[in-house]
């Protein structure tokens, strides 16, 4: 019957992550026609939200090659910068001539300039050459924070660009010539974006120049087709309905073996859930007996709370980089390397569940809840008295950066989710040793320690910490832990080893890889004594928001990256992004929230929310009374096993240290559990029931 339950629930899930994920193939759309000099073509499409400047592409019809086809162009520095900018230089990648690269080595003087198969200009360098093209000429232009601004002449018409960008996700810029042959021919090509679209326009920009177009090719991986059916006219304005509909796909090998994991963890899931029911003899018993309906209140008080900021923000702020993981989770055909693994498959499994972004604040919000009311039930059911425990969890739901966080698609905020979950797992372990485990939840367990540790490149120092803690706290027999003990630490050697080595051979490659590259090569015990001294000096100023290095990690500073339209567009994300209003569903919460936000950085606000000094204090010297206080001190090797290492590498960031600030708000529970908890272990080993409401 369970087996039955588990193939039903297996299959269910499958079907709906297969045909509820489907997702657009790329598609281009080329016109073909004539027109008089200095026409202007504009494409443009309605996703939902009206026309608008985002959602178009504008084609000037200006530039006449010569009678053999050849351009004359001049590309170079001007000696000018973006006063931020590093420096003066320019870099062009490439040169393209109908849609095909040229060999830039085979320009005429190009030698001189070639700097790794690309163009590089100092000060005022430039170049003049001539290119053959029939309908397109394009620049490809190199984007970041040491770029100056160049220039670009092609038949005399002059051109500058600033090429200075500080978000490295924006690599390139793309400057494009759309050409009219001498007859008065033009092709003009664009990609065209992967989500839904309601209508599809083009039109003549200029009346007075006269547009005859002969067809409007759409192609896609499996689809072509001619929306005008081959029947030219005279183009004023023209409207396609649907015309993407044929293009979504459903099938993809990666992906459905992603589904085929996310569906066997889902149906373990609900199998699992559904035991846990009936073992607790059916619903009624699960709201009901030993006073559980405390549990199901307490979650409802954290869901009312969390939900409010949620809605206040509505449908969640998403930040730069969480567009570019948003992305990879809608599309099978993009691939991340610079973002933790997990992090990636986290959102994809939940855009399974709801194509939306804001599924992921949704889940951030229920599994904060969940936690704070799971531990808060155990607190009482521990002995803690009920006032404690409720003027704990007010002292938790009070918490500003714990609402807001909770809003924002970060993969800080399910990392300190699990960091938390862990101190708070190991510590209830500890209370019901000793224990009789089930491969289920020894499963369980080696998922969520092996999600703790990918879900964050700084988690990996949790695949050593978690297997050493479960040692010291005597969670498995004594065997196991012998060979439990030497396999952490091989593990830990290999990724150190393998760490170092990868950081010393490519310490350009991240800024992880930078800071660990730096301090690897100067390690020796007088640098260890002084960074010690070091770590101990700045440990107290991590969440110190008002200093001028953290002033960027403000939340408030994320809340117009989805509206950066001019970013998604040299991004190339721009093809899963429709255009979106910026506007909030409830204004007069969204003004609250704000006010109330605004005034948690204030004096002595700040000090219980978003800079709690007074507990980052309290955390190493509780943690040293842990034959007094062994709970307390499970949770100060935890959060202190994670901290400590981003200290001592320098590495500063208000969010990177969110799981700090959300252990901390459950210190005073670990000193209630200390002093109030009920004491003694069962002489018999007992399932892991105490960790269950």
């Amino acid at each position: 019957m369970a087996l039955l339950r588990f193939l039903l629930f297996f299959t269910a899930a499958l079907l709906c992550f297969v045909f509820g994920a489907g997702w657009q193939e790329p598609a281009r759309l080329t016109l073909r026609g004539f027109a008089a000099d200095g026409a202007v073509l504009t494409l443009r499409w309605d996703s939902g939200a009206g026309y608008n400047h985002y959602e178009q592409r504008v084609f000037s019809l200006r530039t006449h090659p010569q009678a053999d086809g050849l351009l004359n162009i001049t590309l170079g520095a001007t000696g000018r910068r973006w006063p931020a900018s590093q420096s003066k230089d320019v870099v062009c990648e490439a040169v393209l001539a109908d849609g095909k690269p040229i060999d830039l080595s085979t320009i005429a003087g190009a030698k001189p300039l070639l700097d790794h198969g690309a163009l590089r200009f100092n000060k005022s360098q430039q170049l003049a050459f001539t290119v053959r093209a029939r309908s397109q000429l394009a620049f490809r232009l190199r984007t970041d924070t040491r770029s100056g601004i160049a220039f670009i002449e092609v038949n005399g018409q002059r051109t500058e660009h600033d090429l200075y960008m500080a978000n490295e996700a924006a690599k390139l810029k793309q400057a494009e010539y759309w050409l009219l042959g001498q007859d008065g021919s033009f092709i003009v090509e664009t990609e065209l974006p992967r989500y839904p679209v309601r209508e599809l326009e083009v039109l003549n920009s200029r009346a007075s120049r006269a547009v005859r177009l002969l067809a409007a090719e759409l192609r896609g991986k499996n689809r072509a087709a001619d929306l005008l059916h081959g029947q030219a006219q005279s183009l004023g304005q023209i409207r396609f309905s649907k015309v993407l509909n044929g293009m979504k796909k459903y099938f993809h090998p990666l992906q459905f073996a992603q589904q085929l994991c996310f569906a066997l963890l889902t149906a373990w899931l609900l199998t699992a859930l559904l035991a846990f029911v009936q073992a607790r003899g059916g619903l009624r018993s699960c709201f009901l007996a030993e006073q559980r309906y405390w549990f199901w209140l307490l979650l409802a008080a954290s869901s009312a709370v969390f939900g409010l900021w949620l809605a206040a923000f509505w449908p969640g702020v998403i930040s730069v980089d969480s567009m570019k993981i948003w992305r990879a989770a809608l599309l099978p055909d993009v691939y991340l390397n610079d973002h933790p693994f997990l992090n990636v498959i986290l959102y994809k499994y939940l855009r399974h569940i709801w194509s939306s972004p804001a599924a992921v604040p949704l889940a951030q919000a229920l599994l904060s809840s969940l936690l704070v009311s799971w531990f808060g039930f155990q607190l009482f059911r521990q002995g803690v008295p009920l006032p404690l425990v409720l003027l704990w969890l007010l002292f938790v739901l009070c918490s500003v950066p714990l609402g807001v966080y909770n809003t924002v698609l970060w993969k800080d905020i399910p990392f300190a989710l699990l960091v938390v979950f862990w101190a708070c797992l190991l510590a209830q372990l500890r209370r019901a040793k000793p224990l009789r485990w089930t491969w289920q939840q020894v499963c369980a367990l080696l998922l969520l320690g092996l999600a703790l540790g990918l879900i964050r490149h700084n988690g990996l120092v949790y695949l050593a910490l978690l297997p050493a803690l479960i040692l010291l706290l005597g969670l498995i027999p004594l065997r196991k832990s012998f060979f439990l003990g030497f396999a952490a630490l091989l593990l830990a050697a290999v990724l150190g080893l393998a760490g170092l080595h990868f950081a010393r051979q490519r310490s350009g490659s991240s800024f992880i890889a930078q800071e660990i590259s730096k301090y690897s090569r100067s390690l020796s015990p007088g640098n260890l004594a002084a960074d010690a001294q070091r770590v101990r000096r700045q440990y107290m100023m991590v969440l110190n928001i008002n200093q001028t290095d953290q002033q960027w990690d403000k939340f408030h500073h994320y809340f117009q990256d989805r509206q950066a339209w001019w970013f998604l567009l040299r991004s190339g994300w721009w093809d899963v992004y429709p255009y979106q209003q910026e506007a909030y569903p409830f204004p007069a919460l969204n003004k609250a929230a704000l006010r109330v936000y605004e005034k948690s950085y204030e004096r002595p606000w700040v000090w219980l929310s978003w800079n709690p000094v007074w507990l980052l204090a309290l955390l190493p010297l509780l943690s040293l009374l842990f034959f007094w206080l062994p709970n307390t001190g499970v949770l100060g090797a935890v959060l202190l096993g994670g901290a400590l290492p981003l200290i001592y590498l320098h590495i500063f960031n208000w969010r990177y240290y969110y799981f700090l600030y959300l252990g901390l708000l459950f210190l005073p529970a670990f000193v209630l559990l200390d002093l109030f908890g009920k004491q003694g272990a069962a002489s018999k080993p007992s399932p892991v029931q105490p960790v269950l409401p």
